[in-house]
């Protein structure tokens, strides 16, 4: 799994593309708090570093 924090959702999912990646992105609750700009994602599920199925779900949460 990348690190996506910091990045926008319109980056993301094509960066996953790119490495066979065929899964969904899902859109959590905003992340209140964030040290990011308004929209980068600010966490995600996996966590970074993490092994996925190519076809799992991602969570992203986003800051306000």
């Amino acid at each position: 799994m990348p690190e996506l924090r910091g990045m926008y959702w319109a980056d993301a999912e094509p960066a996953l593309r790119t490495i066979g990646w065929t899964g969904v992105l899902v859109k959590a609750d905003d992340l209140p708090n964030s040290p990011y700009r308004q929209n980068q994602i600010a966490a995600q599920i996996p966590a970074p570093g993490q092994v996925i199925a190519g076809d799992a779900a991602i969570t992203l949460q986003f800051a306000p």
